[in-house]
This record gives C-alpha cells, structure tokens and sequence, in this order.
C-alpha cells in the first residue's frame, strides 16, 4: 500500500515541475515575440486612387528595424461595410517600399494596414488623404 501512495507522489511532483517548466517556457516565448515586435511599424506612404481604373494604389513603408513578413489590408466603405484582404506573402525589408493595387470605388472611407505577424505595426489613411479620393 506504501508503495502504491510513494508511485503516486512521485507522479504528482513530475507533473508538477512539467507544469513549471511550460510555464516558464511559454513565459519566455510570449516575452521574446514581444520584443521582436516592439521595433515594427509600418507606414502607409502613399495611396492613389485612379477613377477610370477604380484601382487604388497604396505604397506601404517599412519604418521599423524588422522584415514584416504578411499584411492585413482592410478597406472600409461608406455604407459601413468593411472588405479584408490578406497578402501572405508581401514581405517589406526594414527601411523599404512595397507597392500593391487594390480594387475598389469612390465610395471608400479608410484603409487600414496591418502586419500579420505583428499586429502592432499598422497604420489607417483616411479619404481625404487618398489622392484622386479627398480635397
């Protein structure tokens, strides 16, 4: 009977430092993305709207000391809706420019721009800042 309560202790106590040793490891994963992020921004550097084309062209800047890797582009309209649109695979170097061109009308409000692997580097344009859009 002792032996069966000593087997079960022993069970307990390596659960229990597994738990611990989780714990601390998530602990440290979640601080080390962090600060892998605390450095990214990107900046919305231009934004051309073409009313023949009904494309709009927006230049994103990479601002931040970091390669953002993926963007979350939303489009928010009048009306209120809102159209997302992922580029998984539009990687922007620190300090450097990547062009898009999106399809959309004279209806749009705002874009808001969003990395995906850090999604504290975004940034929103208003109507009358989009060329072709505002004053």
């Amino acid at each position: 009977m002792k032996k069966r309560k000593s087997h079960f202790v022993v069970v307990i106590i390596l659960i229990a430092i597994v738990m611990i040793v989780l714990g601390i490891s998530l602990t440290w994963l979640m601080n080390s993305m962090s600060q892998f992020c605390s450095d990214a921004q990107v900046l919305i550097q231009r934004a051309h709207y073409n009313n023949a084309t009904k494309d709009l062209t927006l230049v994103l800047f990479n601002t931040g000391n970091i390669t953002l890797n993926g963007f979350d582009i939303q489009m928010v309209y009048e009306n209120q809706t809102t159209y997302s649109k992922e580029f998984k695979n539009m990687d922007i170097p620190t300090q450097d420019t990547e062009t898009t061109i999106l399809s959309t009308d004279e209806t749009l409000l705002q874009i808001v721009v969003q990395s995906l692997e850090c999604r504290n580097a975004q940034d929103l344009i208003g109507r009358n800042d989009i060329l072709g859009l505002g004053f």
